[in-house]
């Protein structure tokens, strides 16, 4: 029977540690993939931050030959001031899926400004949809009035 001292267990299983994980990264596993969620915040924090050249790639093809950079400029315009009067932070308010004039379901992410959380409900909700749940560019994107009680 073969003995080791503790020093050259630790230097063996150092060894074969880094050799493991030189073995992953050479497999080149996939990267992680991002989420709708994950992309649509991205998007209307660059626009919030009036980032419009960062932005307007994130919008699939079919929206940008619809929608050319200086109409991209004004729409995102009004997200934009409205980011200056609640201010950059964003929270998630709702998502779920909605028909389209194609008669698809489309997924959609709504999101709220983080200083309007004391209401009951917010004023404005920012609304972001993607053509398919497998989808990786923004659809379509507008501020929404959020739906209010009537007293």
């Amino acid at each position: 029977m073969i003995y080791f001292t503790q020093q050259q267990r630790a230097a063996f299983f150092t060894f074969l540690f880094i050799v493991c994980g030189g073995l992953l990264l050479a497999a080149g596993l996939p990267p992680k993939k991002t989420s709708q969620v994950q992309l649509t915040r991205k998007f209307l924090l660059t626009v919030l931050q009036g980032k419009y050249r960062d932005a307007y790639p994130l919008l699939t093809s079919e929206t940008r030959q619809h929608l050319t950079t200086a109409q991209f400029r004004t729409d995102s315009r009004v997200l934009y001031e409205h980011g200056k009067r609640f201010g950059p932070r964003i929270t998630l308010y709702k998502l779920g899926f909605r028909f389209g004039d194609d008669q698809k379901a489309h997924p959609f992410y709504q999101f709220h400004f983080a200083s309007d959380t004391l209401r009951p409900k917010p004023q404005v909700l920012l609304d972001v949809s993607f053509r398919d749940s497998t989808a990786t560019q923004v659809m379509t994107f507008g501020l929404v009035p959020a739906p209010q009680k009537r007293k």
